[in-house]
């Protein structure tokens, strides 16, 4: 299990008292204790000023818009929380556009000035806000948010204690994730393109702005600033699944079940950090926002006074916004709320066929729909021209990998207590049917939808590409979590209607305390869910960056530890695929957006190229030979090891050792 290279930096192995170039290989027992939980909290004092900048991103934009359109009176404070948090990442999205498009360049500062201007106006608002409220009002919306807020805070926990010894994140999307984050921070702007990195150019950039403006105002590193952004998100998701239950089912004791399924009991959003896979975590924030304000627009049933009228054109403002931010944040997600709005306008033009008057109630939902379109393409025209040439439209027009019906990755749901969740699902779901709920029908028609967009290359449709099979997989917690959440409230409610009315005091506490008890051992399970194997970085390899950025020429391209990854794509294997977004070189394999450049050729032959070097593992004068011939000068590995071995390595001549330091090896290609 060992390996024949000195990697293992606190010690060495040794054969009869002669140390040897090599070291053992360990199997390691992860133990998070209390003690260990302690410390923690002790450690993480110093950061708590962070709350600010969290806030000031993920919340205070959003909620200065949703109070100017009035939208916020009617609606307790969790839902506002969710629906600001999901307007926010829309804004910062769709501002980015436009001062992309005027030429106008952001930067630490310009951040800084922004934020503290609308920090200002946000304080206000609510000192106001808060002024005018009663007692009793104050007293029920905190009662009504202590539970969700509770799950929360230990899904925070939970989602912190995941990423603890983690140095950058994982896998490979988190590197272009990394690169294009790079670009906007150094250009002040989306960019028109990530050359000299990648050959690729239009990838949806939502997220990606967001943490632009978090890393500016946390002054935190890249790779930090993405990790923390991303768990906030990804225990924000608790409000979101709060929100998207209260909609459908209108039960506060379903919208917490659903809040706790979706933060400590499903696999999924949790593992999304184990893939990197945030713009479609931050697509999925936003979707809940722009489906409860989309309807709530487009609704027909409108009353006639001139205030009403007025609002309607705030929630079209408003539901363009979210739309808009979706778009950019994320595609895929963006079709998923089509199918949702498709799905339901039919089923409500069904619901009114029967009354009279349906020509002027279907005119006017169609006029609302054609506005809501209008607006937003117009919000995010800048982003979307280029979009639609160079990323949209050839996927629709591609084909599907896997032309045949690929098998549904229902391992994605299973883990943690996915299983228990899909039964309660079931239930919920049949329970539903059986009540003849109109949100099971609708949610049950657009679940099939997805299925069937996942599929079109074998129905011969175009547009297979678009959508895969994994994406709806990973996407289907919301919907389980939902209708878990209200079987368990079904229940519930029966055991408080069979107590008499003093004694449901006690039901409630008890109902709370087996509610954060669940949570609690939900946690536990959840800790542990990320996969080690994802793990590219070590802290040696940061150090590394280091001395790249001071003694490598920007011009150079550095060959590092590759691997098949997917889609028929190269990717990095070591902490080496950090070099482009750290340090600003080259790499090869570049980051996996090579595979999404239009011109399929570029693909083949990077493909083919790497495809060779792998074959040259055990022959490095060969090896130098073939990186000369493709001007590439450097050879990084990294300390979590690949097909490379530096016992190998350091047997030719053609390779000269720059740099070493615990497990990491930089050579010079003569």
């Amino acid at each position: 299990m060992g390996k024949n290279a000195d990697i293992y930096p606190f010690g060495e192995a040794s054969l009869n008292n002669q140390p040897l170039n090599s070291d053992l290989g360990f199997r390691t027992k992860y133990s998070y204790d209390f003690n260990e939980f302690q410390g923690d909290i002790i450690s993480s004092i110093p950061y708590l000023w962070l709350v600010l900048p969290f806030i000031i991103v993920l919340v205070v934009p959003g909620s200065l818009v949703l109070e100017w359109s009035g939208l916020s009176k009617d609606q307790e404070w969790c839902t506002n929380l969710a629906l600001s948090i999901g307007l926010s990442l829309s804004l910062i999205s769709i501002f980015l556009t436009w001062t992309t498009l005027l030429g106008l360049r952001l930067n630490q500062n310009v951040s800084i000035i922004l934020a503290s201007i609308l920090s200002i106006l946000w304080l206000i608002r609510k000192s106001k806000y808060f002024a005018s409220l009663d007692f009793i009002t104050i007293k029920n919306n905190v009662v009504k948010c202590i539970p969700i807020g509770i799950i929360f805070l230990i899904t925070l926990a939970t989602r912190f204690i995941m990423i603890r010894d983690l140095v950058t994140p994982p896998w490979v999307d988190s590197i272009h994730h990394g690169l294009i984050t790079r670009l906007i921070i150094e250009n002040g702007a989306y960019p028109s393109n990530y050359h000299p990195y990648s050959f690729a150019q239009g990838y949806h950039s939502g997220f990606h702005s967001v943490l632009a403006f978090f890393h500016w105002l946390s002054d935190l590193s890249l790779p930090q600033s993405m990790l923390w952004l991303g768990q906030v998100l990804n225990a924000s998701f608790v409000f979101t699944a709060f929100l998207f239950s209260k909609l459908f089912f209108k039960s506060q004791k379903a919208a917490i079940f659903t809040g706790i399924a979706a933060g400590l009991l499903s696999p999924m959003p949790a593992y999304y950090t184990s893939w990197g896979r945030y713009p479609h975590l931050a697509g999925l924030i936003i979707f809940p926002a722009v489906v409860a304000v989309s309807l709530h627009f487009l609704n027909p049933v409108t009353n006639q006074s001139n205030q009403r009228v007025f609002n309607k054109k705030k929630q079209l403002i408003l539901a363009s916004i979210l739309f808009g931010g979706l778009i950019i944040t994320h595609y895929r997600i963006s079709a998923f709320f089509f199918f949702l709005l498709l799905t339901w306008i039919c089923l409500i033009t069904f619901k009114i066929r029967p009354y009279p008057k349906i020509k002027p109630v279907v005119f006017q939902l169609l006029i609302r729909l054609v506005l809501l379109a209008l607006v937003t393409l117009l919000l995010v025209a800048p982003w979307l021209i280029p979009a639609l040439d160079e990323l949209i439209v050839p996927r629709l027009g591609a084909k599907s990998i896997n032309p045949n019906f690929p098998g549904f990755p229902i391992e994605y749901l299973t883990s943690a207590y996915g299983k228990i969740l899909i039964v309660l699902a079931v239930m919920g779901w049949l329970l539903g049917l059986l009540q003849r709920k109109k949100s099971t029908i609708l949610l049950s028609i657009w679940i099939g939808l997805l299925f069937f967009s996942a599929n079109l290359s074998y129905f011969k449709i175009p547009g297979g590409a678009y959508i895969n099979p994994s994406s709806v997989g990973i996407t289907l917690f919301l919907p389980i979590s939902v209708f878990a959440g209200y079987f368990i409230s079904y229940v519930v409610n029966i055991f408080f209607n069979l107590v008499h009315n003093k004694a449901r005091i006690y039901l409630q506490v008890l109902w709370l305390m087996l509610t954060l008890s669940i949570g609690f051992f939900g946690a536990i399970k959840i800790t542990s869910l990320l996969n080690p194997v994802t793990f590219l970085s070590r802290q040696a390899d940061l150090n590394a960056m280091t001395w790249i950025e001071n003694h490598i020429p920007t011009d150079e391209t550095i060959f590092i530890n590759p691997f098949m990854w997917g889609y028929n794509l190269y990717a990095g294997n070591d902490g080496g695929y950090w070099i482009t977004p750290l340090t600003g070189r080259k790499t090869l394999p570049e980051p996996v957006l090579y595979g999404f450049t239009n011109d399929r050729q570029i693909v083949k032959n990077i493909n083919q190229l790497l495809a060779e070097l792998i074959q040259l593992s055990n022959q490095p004068d060969e090896l130098a030979k073939l990186l000369r011939e493709n001007s590439i000068g450097y050879l990084y590995l990294g300390a979590r090891g690949g097909i490379y071995s530096p016992a190998i390595i350091n047997q030719s001549a053609e390779f000269q050792l720059c740099y070493y330091r615990d497990g990491v090896w930089i050579y010079k290609i003569k």
